[in-house]
């Protein structure tokens, strides 16, 4: 069956050449006609009150498990390097790393080179052109995960070989805290982005000057109080909150005491 799905791969690389060509196509065509930037507006995400974002993503819900569904190249390769365990042995696999991080970041950033040379107004396509962009990057963006893993696993690597133990570390030992509390991480931060970008909450986006900016400061922000939060529940030896809860519902109160 494993080898069936090797094709998987293939398959998004072809698909994003053909999206490629078509930009490119359109962008020669050079159009005179300048396309409003393609973007899925969410109903739920502009909602005035809770009850209304809960009405609306029951609605929005089975077209958004529709369009995850690519996604499972993720699924594929996530399995395919735990099998061989390249992140987890990222000294035996230097060069399959090097290759995915460049290989991977590199199709990233050329795939979506049009959508952001559109957003910036330094690029001018129709209508159709401008949702191919808008797919080629989407797609792109699976490389681009790639990329980024094997980017990570060679920088494990090298922290690896400049200390003994992250421990050693505070920054390092943070970070892998939160590795290791990374369901707890994530529930906390979505939590947190709907406090704070919510219509019906503090919906900081709206009464910002600068959005970007307030984006960028609330992101690094909420970011840093998981990475500390995660580092003192391993000063304590705890596990994160979600953690617990999962082994629980799991394996049952006996099992997660022991």
């Amino acid at each position: 069956m494993l080898g069936h799905h090797t094709r998987l791969p293939h398959v998004a690389a072809e698909q994003a050449e053909v999206l490629a060509v078509v930009v490119a196509i359109g962008i020669a065509g050079d159009s005179a006609v300048t396309s409003v930037l393609p973007t899925s507006d969410s109903t739920s995400m502009a909602a005035d009150s809770f009850g209304a974002a809960v009405a609306d993503r029951l609605t929005e819900w089975p077209a958004t498990v529709l369009s995850m569904l690519p996604f499972i190249l993720f699924v594929w390769v996530g399995a395919w390097a735990a099998r061989r365990r390249i992140l987890e042995e990222p000294q035996n696999h230097r060069r399959l790393l090097r290759w995915g991080a460049v290989g991977g970041l590199g199709i990233a950033v050329l795939g979506g080179l049009p959508m952001g040379l559109l957003s910036g107004g330094f690029l001018h396509l129709d209508a159709d052109t401008a949702s191919t962009a808008k797919l080629l990057y989407e797609t792109s963006g699976f490389f681009g995960g790639v990329g980024y893993l094997c980017l990570f696993g060679l920088l494990a690597l090298a922290l690896t070989k400049a200390m003994a133990s992250p421990r050693k570390n505070v920054v390092v030992g943070a970070i892998t805290a939160l590795g290791q509390r990374s369901l707890s991480g994530y529930l906390f931060q979505t939590l947190a982005w709907t406090l704070l970008t919510a219509p019906f909450l503090l919906s900081l986006g709206s009464k910002s000057d600068n959005p970007t900016l307030t984006a960028t400061v609330s992101a690094v922000g909420v970011w840093l109080i998981t990475v500390i939060g995660a580092y003192l529940l391993q000063r304590r030896s705890s596990r994160g909150p979600a953690e617990t809860l999962l082994r629980r519902l799991t394996y049952g109160r006996r099992q997660v005491v022991s």
